[in-house]
Protein backbone atom coordinates (compact mmCIF):
# COMPACT_ATOMS: atom_id res chain seq x y z
CA UNK A 1 0.00 0.00 0.00
CA UNK A 2 2.87 2.46 1.25
CA UNK A 3 4.91 1.54 -1.90
CA UNK A 4 1.80 2.40 -4.54
CA UNK A 5 1.40 5.70 -2.52
CA UNK A 6 5.06 6.15 -3.11
CA UNK A 7 5.16 5.27 -6.85
CA UNK A 8 1.91 7.66 -7.58
CA UNK A 9 3.86 10.78 -5.75
CA UNK A 10 7.05 9.39 -7.52
CA UNK A 11 5.02 9.60 -11.35
CA UNK A 12 2.85 12.96 -10.03
CA UNK A 13 6.04 14.82 -9.50
CA UNK A 14 7.78 13.25 -12.77
CA UNK A 15 4.69 13.96 -14.74
CA UNK A 16 4.62 17.79 -13.53
CA UNK A 17 8.28 18.84 -14.13
CA UNK A 18 7.78 17.03 -17.72
CA UNK A 19 5.02 19.25 -18.02
CA UNK A 20 6.94 22.33 -16.98
CA UNK A 21 9.70 21.54 -18.51
CA UNK A 22 7.83 21.18 -21.83
CA UNK A 23 5.74 24.67 -20.77
CA UNK A 24 9.01 26.10 -20.39
CA UNK A 25 10.26 25.35 -23.68
CA UNK A 26 7.30 26.59 -25.25
CA UNK A 27 7.35 30.10 -23.70
CA UNK A 28 11.57 30.80 -23.71
CA UNK A 29 11.53 32.15 -27.20
CA UNK A 30 8.56 34.64 -25.30
CA UNK A 31 11.21 34.81 -23.14
CA UNK A 32 14.28 36.06 -25.09
CA UNK A 33 12.50 38.12 -27.14
CA UNK A 34 11.42 40.39 -24.04
CA UNK A 35 14.47 40.55 -22.64
CA UNK A 36 15.92 41.25 -26.41
CA UNK A 37 12.98 44.44 -26.79
CA UNK A 38 13.72 45.74 -23.05
CA UNK A 39 18.02 45.64 -23.99
CA UNK A 40 17.10 47.18 -27.40
CA UNK A 41 14.75 50.23 -25.33
CA UNK A 42 17.81 51.06 -23.06
CA UNK A 43 20.19 50.86 -25.46
CA UNK A 44 18.55 53.73 -27.56
CA UNK A 45 18.19 55.54 -24.56
CA UNK A 46 21.36 55.12 -23.38
CA UNK A 47 22.98 56.11 -26.43
CA UNK A 48 20.98 59.42 -26.87
CA UNK A 49 23.44 62.20 -26.71
CA UNK A 50 21.57 63.80 -23.93
CA UNK A 51 21.95 60.68 -21.98
CA UNK A 52 25.63 60.31 -23.13
CA UNK A 53 26.46 63.75 -22.02
CA UNK A 54 25.03 63.64 -18.73
CA UNK A 55 27.39 60.32 -18.15
CA UNK A 56 30.22 62.41 -18.93
CA UNK A 57 29.77 65.16 -16.66
CA UNK A 58 28.56 62.38 -14.21
CA UNK A 59 31.73 60.71 -14.48
CA UNK A 60 33.75 64.16 -14.41
CA UNK A 61 32.27 64.54 -11.15
CA UNK A 62 33.07 61.50 -9.42
CA UNK A 63 36.59 61.25 -10.86
CA UNK A 64 37.38 65.12 -9.41
CA UNK A 65 35.51 64.45 -6.71
CA UNK A 66 37.98 61.14 -6.05
CA UNK A 67 41.25 63.48 -6.67
CA UNK A 68 39.73 65.38 -3.98
CA UNK A 69 39.35 63.27 -1.55
CA UNK A 70 42.44 61.87 -2.22
CA UNK A 71 44.38 65.16 -1.61
CA UNK A 72 42.27 65.88 1.46
CA UNK A 73 43.54 62.44 2.43
CA UNK A 74 47.10 63.23 1.58
CA UNK A 75 46.78 66.30 3.33
CA UNK A 76 45.63 64.88 6.48
CA UNK A 77 48.35 61.77 6.44
CA UNK A 78 50.95 64.66 6.41
CA UNK A 79 49.38 66.78 9.42
CA UNK A 80 49.01 63.71 11.86
CA UNK A 81 52.98 62.29 10.62
CA UNK A 82 54.19 66.31 11.39
CA UNK A 83 55.54 67.12 15.06
CA UNK A 84 52.57 68.77 16.35
CA UNK A 85 50.75 65.24 16.54
CA UNK A 86 53.58 64.19 18.24
CA UNK A 87 52.27 64.40 22.07
CA UNK A 88 48.78 63.09 20.86
CA UNK A 89 50.16 60.12 19.25
CA UNK A 90 52.47 59.52 22.59
CA UNK A 91 49.21 60.10 24.80
CA UNK A 92 47.32 57.72 22.62
CA UNK A 93 49.89 55.21 22.65
CA UNK A 94 50.19 54.94 26.56
CA UNK A 95 46.44 54.39 26.78
CA UNK A 96 47.19 51.29 23.68
CA UNK A 97 45.51 53.63 21.07
CA UNK A 98 47.69 53.07 17.92
CA UNK A 99 46.71 56.19 15.75
CA UNK A 100 49.10 54.95 12.91
CA UNK A 101 46.98 51.74 13.01
CA UNK A 102 43.62 53.81 12.60
CA UNK A 103 45.25 55.91 9.93
CA UNK A 104 46.08 52.55 7.80
CA UNK A 105 42.76 50.85 8.18
CA UNK A 106 40.05 53.70 8.18
CA UNK A 107 41.90 56.68 5.96
CA UNK A 108 43.94 59.83 8.02
CA UNK A 109 40.63 62.18 7.24
CA UNK A 110 38.50 59.37 8.77
CA UNK A 111 40.96 59.62 11.46
CA UNK A 112 41.27 63.01 12.03
CA UNK A 113 37.43 63.24 12.35
CA UNK A 114 37.60 61.03 14.88
CA UNK A 115 40.20 62.50 16.99
CA UNK A 116 38.23 65.61 16.57
CA UNK A 117 35.05 63.95 18.13
CA UNK A 118 37.03 62.25 20.82
CA UNK A 119 39.19 65.39 22.04
CA UNK A 120 36.71 67.18 21.64
CA UNK A 121 34.90 65.01 24.74
CA UNK A 122 38.15 65.08 26.88
CA UNK A 123 38.20 69.43 26.46
CA UNK A 124 40.60 68.93 23.43
CA UNK A 125 41.01 71.27 20.30
CA UNK A 126 42.20 69.55 17.82
CA UNK A 127 42.54 72.74 15.50
CA UNK A 128 44.19 74.07 17.80
CA UNK A 129 46.69 71.66 18.04
CA UNK A 130 47.06 72.18 14.22
CA UNK A 131 46.58 75.58 14.24
CA UNK A 132 49.20 76.91 17.42
CA UNK A 133 51.24 73.91 18.89
CA UNK A 134 50.33 72.37 22.27
CA UNK A 135 49.98 75.02 24.64
CA UNK A 136 46.55 74.92 24.62
CA UNK A 137 46.17 71.68 25.54
CA UNK A 138 48.81 71.83 28.68
CA UNK A 139 51.01 69.80 27.12
CA UNK A 140 53.72 71.86 26.72
CA UNK A 141 54.77 76.09 28.12
CA UNK A 142 56.09 76.76 24.65
CA UNK A 143 54.08 78.98 22.89
CA UNK A 144 53.48 79.07 19.34
CA UNK A 145 53.29 82.15 16.78
CA UNK A 146 50.57 80.22 15.30
CA UNK A 147 52.26 79.27 11.73
CA UNK A 148 51.93 75.58 10.98
CA UNK A 149 54.50 74.55 8.47
CA UNK A 150 52.04 71.42 7.47
CA UNK A 151 49.19 73.27 6.04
Amino acid sequence: MIEDVILTTILVISSFSFLLVLSFRRFEGRIVDIVDSVGDIFSEILTQPTVSKAFGIIGSASGKARGESALADKLATDILSGPKFGALKMGASALGINIDEYIEEHGAMNTITGLQSIAGALGININDVISGGLSQMGGTEQQSDGSNPYL
